[in-house]
C-alpha cells in the first residue's frame, strides 16, 4: 500500500501542484519521515511519517484538524519521494516506486466456490497485499510458523439486530526467529467483521492516526489462505437460521435420548438436597447433588445440559454421575424441574438481551449458576415440596448452616398499643408489632418468623398486609395514631383486627387512652314516603349530643372536636347516593319518584345505611315492599297424540303473568304490580325455568294467555326433564303422561323381547339399544343410535327389523339407506343374523332398480345407497315404508344437498338414524338429521340457528347448550367403548364387504378364467409350478385390491379402495386412529395418493424403512394425533408397538390367521388403553371371500400364500385350486 492511497485524488492534485511550484521550503528528511514549510498564502509547518505502509502526519492548517490529511502533507511527500528516489514524481507512480501489489482475492488458490456458504472472494474486494507478503504467507503455513488454534462457527446477534451465522478463526504465530503473536479472523456470509494481527498491531479499521489500512500483512494473508482451504474442504454452514438450528438440535437430542432409552430403564439413585441462603433481597436456593456422597452443585445450567443429553456430570476429581444409566429419585424430580425452569428462563433472558445488542454479545452472566432466587412459582413449589421438613439455611455466604422449619402452622404476631404522652402531653397512641418477614409466591404468601416458614391463608393475608408493610421513618415496625384518628382506629379498625387469630393485641395505658377517646358516632336514618317520593331524615349522636346529618353552614364552624367528621362524611355520601336532593321545606333528603329509584332504595339503600347505624321506617314507607314471586303451577296431560299444557298462579291473572314474563325476558330487575308492590325478577328460579320451557317449546305470549296449550307429543320428555330438575314449579301430570315418561325411564325392564335367534349373539348394551328403539317406535318417536364405531349398530337395527317381522302378521317393508360401500355389507349381515327377512339391494341398471322398487312389497328389507336413492326418488314417492333407516346418517349433514332432500320425502311410519358422529363440524348437521327424524322438533333452521347454534358456537352460551342437550337427549343413544367396557371382548372384529362395478368384475372374471384354463389344461402343475401358481394367484388378489396394481393407465373403479376411504373418513369423524395393513407396498402407494388428496396426515412403514426410522415413526405416532399409519406385511409383522391406534384395517386378507392376528397385535397389546376394532375388507364373490371361509380348514394353504414360499401348495391338487377360484 503506497502513501498516495491515504489521499483523495483532489488533494493529491493540489499537493502535486504546490510541489511543482516549489512551495515546499526548509525541507529535510530521513528514510521514512520529512519536515518542511509549505508556502500557501502563509507558511504551514508540516511533519509526515511513512513507515510499514502506515501514514501519520501533522499540519497547522485548518484542513488537517482532527487527524485528517491535507494538500500540504501531500506536497511534502512528493518532495520526499523525489529526494529519496531521485525521480520526478507523478500523480500515480506506485509500480515504479513500490513492490508489486495484488488484490487479496487473487492470492487465493483457484477453486470452484459456487457451493460454498462462506465464500471469502467477495469479502476481500477492498483488501490488497504485496506479492512478497503472499509468498511469505505460504511459506509460514508450510513451515507451520502460523497454525490454527481455534476454529468455531456459531449464531450471534450482529448489525441490524439480526441473528447471523459466524465463522471465527484464531491463528497462533511462532516464527523461527522467536517472534510470536496471533491473528483473529471473524466473518459472516456477507462481511469480515474482525481481522487483526498482533505482531504488526494491525486492526484494519479507522484509528486517530491510521486511516483505513486495507493492505494485508503476511500473517493476516496466511490466516485467510488457510481459512479458505478449510472452507473448501469442509464447507461449514448453510441458510439455516438460528431458530431452525435450535429446533433441529432439540429434535436430535430427543432422538438420541430415545435411542439411549432403548437400552433399558435408568436407575433412580440421584438425590438433590436443597439449601437456603438468607440474603438481604430474600431467599436464595442452592443444592447438593449425589447418590452415595453429596457434592455442592456449582453449575445448574451445566446440570440441565448433561441431563437432557444423557451425559456425565463431573462432581469432583474422582466422582461423577452418568445420566445415561441413572436418574433422579422421585422426591428430587420437582427440584430438578424447578432448576430446569429457572435455567430456561435465564436462557430466554439471554436471548432477549442478545436481540437488543448491535454487536456480538455472549450473555453468559445471565445463565443460572449455583443459586436461584426463591420467588414466584418457584417459592410455591419449594414450600409444597419441603413441607414438614427441616432445610439447611445460612445467612449470606456463611459456611455454618442452621435448620429452617417448613411448617403449616399458625403464627402469632404480638401487637402493643400504648399512650403517646400523658395529660396535656397526650397526642395519640403508639402501635408496635413484631412482624415476621413476608415472602410472596405466585399463588400463595408466606411468613418467615425466626426459624419457621409457614403459609398464610389468602383471607388472613389481605387483613394482615397493611400491618406487615407497616414501618416508621426509621424502618421500625411501629406507627403513631393521633387524637383525631383515634375514633376511626378504636371503633372501626381495632374491632376487625381483634377478630384475626394471628394477632395477639395488648393495650397498656388504657385508662389514659379512654380519657382522650371521643364517644363513638351513632347514626339514625328515618325513612318515609310522601307524594311518590322516598324521604330520609338522618341524625348523628355523640353520647347525649345530637346533630342533624348534613353539610355544616359557615356560621357553625369550627365544629366541636369530638365529632368524627370522616365517618359523618362517609355516611352523608351514602345518604346522598340514594336520596340526592335536600328539601329545606321537608327537612329531609329526597329521592325521585321513578320506579327504578324506589326499587333501588328498597333493595340496596336500606342495607347500605344499616352498615352505619339504625334504620327506621314509617308505615307509608313499609307499604313500599318487595313481594316474593307467587308459586307457578304447571299442568300437563296427553290426549290424542298431543300434549296439553296449562300454567296458572294463585293471585295473578294470566295477562299479568305474561307481562311479568315479558319483563323477565327483557332482563329487567323487577316487575311492579298494579298494587304498587315490586316482584324481584333477578332471583326468581321459577321464572327462569318457565321462560326456558316456553322458549324451548315455541310457545308465544298469545298462546300463553289462552291458558291451555296443545303441543307435539315429542316435547313431553323434555318437559318432564325440566320439571324433574326444577322443583321451583309445581306440576300436575296426568296418568297418560306419567306412563309415557315411565316407559322411557324403565327401558331396561321393558317387555320388548329380543328375537330368540339373536339372544346369544347380542350383548347387554345391544339388547338395551334394541329396547330403546322399540320404545321410541312404540310411541311414534324417532331417534339416533349414535354408538361408537364397532359396537354393533347394524346388529341392533337388524334385531328391531326382525322383531317387526316375527310379531306382526301383516307384512311390512323397511328401507335402509347407506353409503354405496356398505350396501352389500348390510345384505351380508341381514342374511347372517336374520335369514328370515327377505332382503334385496337396490342396485344394477336404472331399469333393474325401477323394477325392484315397484315390487317393494315383496321384500321385508330393501337396501340402497344415498346416491341411488337420489337418482330413483321419483319411484319412491307413492310408497310408505315401515322403518326408514339411515346408516352413516352424517351423509345428510348438509340440509341443502340433494341427498338430504331426497331422504326426507320418503314416507314411513318410523325413522331411525345410525351414526357414530351426529355432529362433525357444525350444529346444523344435528338439525338436518332431526329434520329427517321428526320435522319441526328443532324448529325451522333459521329459528334453530338463532336460538341454539349461534349462541352456542359464537357466544359459548352454556345455558343454551344445556337446553339443547336436554331437548335432544332422550332421542339420542350414544355409548362409547369405555361406557360398555364390561360387555366388550378384548377386540371387536367385523368384516366389511365391497362389490365390484361392471368393469372391475369383468377384469376379475377374465383373470380367473385364464388361471382356471391353465390348471384344467395341465399347463400349470400344482406339484411343480409353485412359483407360477403363486404369481397367478397374486395377480387375482391384486385385482381385488385395485386393478391398477397390474394394469397400467387403469382409470376405472376400485371397490375396496373406495370402501377403505369411506371407513377411514368415518373413523376419523369418531376420533379414532388406525393401522392399515396390506401385503402390497404398491397398494399402500395408491392409498398414499388418496390420503394426500383428502389432506389426511399419515405415516408409512415398509420393508425398506430403516430400523431407526421405524423407531422414530412409532414414537411419533404414539405421541401425536396423526390418524393413519400405513404398514406393509413385511414391516408390520413384529417389533412394532402402536398402542396409539384403536382400530386395525386389513385391506387385503392375510390368509394365515395367526399372521393376521400378529399384525392386529401391533395395536392390541400391553399398554393399549382402549378397546381395538378390527375390520377386514373383503371383495364380495371373489377368492378373498372364499379363502376367508377356508381359513380354519386350510391353514397350511394360508401360510403358503402369505409367506410367498408356497411350500404347502404341493398338497393341493389342480381340482382344489379350481374349486378355490370358482367355488
Amino acid at each position: 500500500m503506497g502513501w498516495r492511497d491515504f489521499f483523495s485524488e483532489v488533494i493529491l492534485k493540489r499537493g502535486l501542484d504546490l510541489y511543482k511550484k516549489k512551495r515546499v521550503l526548509g525541507f529535510s528528511r530521513t528514510d521514512d519521515s520529512a519536515i518542511a514549510r509549505v508556502a500557501d498564502g502563509r507558511n504551514y509547518q508540516v511533519t509526515v511519517w511513512y513507515r510499514d505502509e502506515k501514514l501519520a502526519g501533522r499540519c497547522n492548517c485548518e484542513s488537517a484538524r482532527n487527524g485528517r490529511v491535507c494538500k500540504h502533507m501531500a506536497a511534502v511527500l512528493f518532495q520526499w519521494e523525489a529526494d529519496k528516489y531521485q525521480c520526478v514524481p507523478t500523480l500515480w507512480q506506485k509500480k515504479a516506486l513500490q513492490p508489486e501489489v495484488l488484490r487479496a482475492e487473487d492470492a487465493l488458490e483457484p477453486a470452484d466456490r459456487k457451493e460454498l456458504y462462506f465464500n471469502l472472494i467477495p469479502l476481500l474486494k477492498d483488501y490488497t497485499v504485496s506479492a512478497d507478503s503472499v509468498k511469505s504467507a505460504r511459506e509460514q503455513i508450510a513451515d507451520e510458523e502460523i497454525t490454527p488454534e481455534n476454529q468455531e462457527f456459531f449464531y450471534a446477534i450482529g448489525q441490524g439486530y439480526q441473528s447471523r451465522f459466524y465463522g471465527h478463526m484464531v491463528y497462533r504465530i511462532k516464527e523461527k526467529n522467536g517472534k510470536t503473536g496471533s491473528v483473529e479472523l471473524q466473518f459472516t456470509k456477507n462481511a469480515i467483521s474482525i481481522l487483526q494481527c498482533s505482531c504488526c498491531n494491525r486492526r484494519y479499521h479507522d484509528s486517530y492516526y491510521y486511516s483505513n489500512s486495507t493492505r494485508l500483512c503476511s500473517h493476516a494473508m496466511a490466516a485467510i489462505i488457510d481459512t479458505d482451504r478449510y472452507l473448501l474442504l469442509y464447507n461449514p454452514g448453510d441458510a439455516t437460521d438460528v431458530s431452525a438450528a435450535q429446533f433441529l438440535e432439540r429434535v436430535g437430542r430427543k432422538r438420541a435420548i430415545e435411542k439411549k432409552e432403548l437400552g433399558g430403564e435408568r436407575k433412580k439413585t440421584i438425590v438433590l438436597e436443597p439449601r437456603v441462603f438468607m440474603e438481604y433481597s430474600g431467599l436464595e436456593l442452592s443444592f447438593k447433588i449425589g447418590n452415595t456422597k453429596m457434592y455442592v452443585l456449582k453449575d445448574m445450567t451445566d446440570l440441565v445440559d448433561k441431563v437432557e443429553k444423557r451425559e456425565t456430570l463431573q462432581l469432583g476429581t474422582k466422582s461423577a454421575i452418568s445420566f445415561a444409566t441413572d436418574t433422579f429419585v422421585d422426591s428430587s424430580l420437582p427440584f430438578y424441574r424447578l432448576i430446569r425452569s429457572e435455567v430456561r428462563l435465564g436462557e430466554k433472558l439471554m436471548d432477549q438481551m442478545l436481540s437488543k445488542q448491535a454487536y456480538y454479545f455472549s450473555g453468559r452472566d445471565l445463565l443460572v449458576k449455583n443459586r436461584i432466587i426463591l420467588s414466584g412459582s418457584g417459592l410455591d413449589q419449594f414450600y409444597t415440596q419441603e413441607l414438614g421438613k427441616d432445610v439447611p439455611v445460612a445467612g449470606g455466604d456463611a459456611a455454618v448452616f442452621q435448620k429452617l422449619k417448613i411448617r403449616e402452622t399458625a403464627i402469632t404476631i404480638p401487637v402493643m398499643i400504648s399512650a403517646s404522652g400523658k395529660g396535656k402531653n397526650f397526642d395519640g397512641v403508639l402501635l408496635k408489632a413484631d412482624t415476621p418477614e413476608l415472602l410472596q409466591g405466585e399463588k400463595e404468601n408466606y411468613l418467615l418468623d425466626g426459624d419457621v416458614m409457614t403459609r398464610i391463608p389468602e383471607e388472613q393475608f389481605r387483613e394482615l398486609e397493611p400491618l406487615l408493610e407497616m414501618s416508621d421513618e426509621d424502618g421500625i415496625p411501629q406507627m403513631k395514631i393521633g387524637k383525631k384518628k383515634m375514633p376511626e382506629f378504636f371503633y372501626r379498625v381495632l374491632p376487625e383486627m381483634e377478630k384475626n387469630p394471628c394477632l395477639d393485641i395488648r393495650i397498656t395505658d388504657e385508662e389514659e387512652i379512654q380519657k382522650h377517646l371521643a364517644p363513638e358516632a351513632q347514626f339514625v336514618f328515618r325513612l318515609d314516603a310522601e307524594d311518590g317520593q322516598l324521604l330520609c331524615r338522618a341524625e348523628v349522636a355523640y353520647g347525649d349530643k345530637k346533630h342533624v346529618l348534613r353539610l355544616p353552614e359557615p356560621q357553625e364552624l369550627p365544629l366541636p372536636a369530638y365529632r368524627d367528621l370522616n365517618q359523618e362524611q362517609d355516611a352523608l355520601e351514602q345518604v346522598h347516593n340514594y336520596f340526592p336532593e335536600y328539601s329545606e321545606q321537608k327537612e329531609a333528603w329526597c329521592s325521585d319518584s321513578s320506579a327504578d329509584q324506589v326499587f333501588r332504595v328498597l333493595t340496596e339503600g336500606t342495607d347500605t345505611l344499616l352498615e352505619y347505624g339504625e334504620v327506621e321506617g314509617t308505615e307509608a314507607f313499609r307499604r313500599q315492599k318487595i313481594r316474593k314471586m307467587p308459586p307457578i303451577q304447571v299442568g300437563v296431560g296427553v290426549e290424542s297424540d298431543l300434549m296439553n299444557l296449562s300454567i296458572t298462579t294463585d293471585d295473578m291473572s294470566l295477562e299479568e303473568l305474561a307481562a311479568l314474563l315479558d319483563s323477565y325476558r327483557k332482563k329487567k330487575k323487577y316487575y311492579r304490580l298494579k298494587s304498587g308492590e315490586f316482584i324481584r325478577l333477578e332471583e326468581s328460579g321459577s321464572l327462569d325455568v318457565l321462560q326456558a320451557m316456553m322458549d324451548s317449546m315455541g310457545v308465544s305470549v298469545k298462546e300463553f294467555t289462552k291458558g291451555k296449550m296443545h303441543l307435539p307429543l315429542y316435547r313431553a320428555l323434555y318437559l318432564d326433564k325440566m320439571l324433574e330438575e326444577h322443583d321451583e314449579l309445581a306440576s300436575d301430570r296426568d296418568h297418560a303422561f306419567r306412563e309415557l315418561v315411565k316407559n322411557f325411564k324403565t327401558i331396561k325392564d321393558s317387555d320388548f323381547s329380543v328375537p330368540a335367534s339373536l339372544k346369544k349373539s347380542m350383548r347387554n348394551y345391544q339388547v338395551y339399544g334394541y329396547k330403546w328403539m322399540r320404545t321410541l317406535a312404540g310411541v311414534g318417536f324417532s331417534g339416533i343410535l349414535a354408538d361408537d364405531m364397532g359396537l354393533g349398530k347394524t346388529l341392533q337395527m337388524i334385531s328391531v327389523l326382525l322383531a317387526d317381522k316375527l310379531e306382526n302378521a301383516a307384512p311390512h317393508t323397511s328401507l335402509i339407506v347407506c353409503p354405496a360401500s356398505l350396501v352389500y355389507n348390510w345384505q351380508e349381515e341381514l342374511q347372517r343374523f336374520a335369514p328370515e327377512l327377505k332382503t334385496i339391494p337396490v342396485t344394477g341398471t336404472a331399469a333393474a332398480r325401477r323394477d325392484i322398487i315397484e315390487g317393494w312389497q315383496s321384500w321385508d328389507v330393501m337396501i340402497t345407497s344415498y346416491d341411488l336413492l337420489k337418482r330413483d326418488i321419483s319411484h319412491y314417492e307413492d310408497k310408505t315404508f315401515f322403518y326408514h333407516v339411515l346408516d352413516e346418517a352424517q351423509f345428510i349433514k348438509n340440509p341443502k344437498a340433494g341427498v338430504s332432500k331426497a331422504v326426507k320425502v320418503i314416507h314411513s311410519r318410523h325413522r331411525m338414524a345410525l351414526t357414530g358422529t351426529p355432529i362433525e363440524n357444525r350444529l346444523s348437521e344435528l338439525w338436518s338429521i332431526f329434520d329427517f327424524l321428526m320435522p319441526g322438533f328443532l324448529y325451522d333452521y333459521a329459528e334453530f340457528h338463532n336460538r341454539y347454534e349461534n349462541p352456542i358456537t359464537r357466544e359459548k352460551d352454556e345455558e343454551a347448550a344445556g337446553r339443547l342437550k336436554r331437548m335432544v337427549g332422550p332421542f339420542i343413544l350414544r355409548r362409547l367403548k369405555g361406557d360398555v367396557l364390561k360387555d366388550l371382548p378384548e377386540k371387536i372384529e367385523e368384516v366389511r364387504y365391497a362389490k365390484f362395478d361392471a368393469e372391475q368384475q369383468h377384469l376379475y372374471d377374465a383373470q380367473v378364467a385364464h388361471m382356471t384354463s391353465m390348471l384344467e389344461s395341465g399347463e400349470l402343475n400344482s406339484g411343480k409350478d409353485k412359483i407360477r401358481i403363486l404369481a397367478e394367484l397374486t395377480k387375482i388378489r391384486q385385482l381385488c385390491c385395485d386393478p391398477s396394481l397390474i394394469l397400467e393407465n387403469y382409470s376405472g373403479g376400485s371397490a375396496k379402495r373406495e370402501a377403505v376411504l369411506d371407513l377411514i373418513r368415518s373413523a376419523m369423524d369418531g376420533g379414532h386412529r388406525m393401522l392399515v395393513f396390506s401385503q402390497f407396498t404398491s397398494m399402500l402407494e395408491l392409498l398414499e395418493e388418496d390420503l394426500k388428496k383428502e389432506n389426511i396426515s399419515y405415516y408409512k412403514i415398509t420393508g425398506s424403512t430403516s430400523k431407526e426410522e421405524r423407531i422414530r415413526l412409532v414414537h411419533a405416532f404414539n405421541e401425536n394425533s396423526t390418524p393413519v399409519f400405513l404398514i406393509s406385511l413385511k414391516a408390520g409383522g413384529t417389533g412394532l408397538n402402536l398402542v396409539g391406534a384403536d382400530m386395525v384395517i386389513h385391506y387385503d386378507p392375510w390368509w394365515n390367521l395367526a399372521a393376521q392376528n400378529q399384525a392386529t397385535d401391533r395395536a392390541h397389546r400391553i399398554g393399549q388403553k382402549h378397546k381395538v376394532s378390527v375390520f377386514k375388507l373383503i371383495a364380495k364373490n371373489t377368492i378373498e371371500e372364499k379363502i376367508l371361509k377356508l381359513q380354519e380348514a386350510k391353514k397350511d394353504l394360508a401360510d403358503a400364500i402369505i409367506s410367498g414360499e408356497g411350500e404347502s401348495l404341493t398338497s393341493l391338487t389342480a381340482e382344489e385350486l379350481v374349486e378355490l377360484l370358482q367355488g
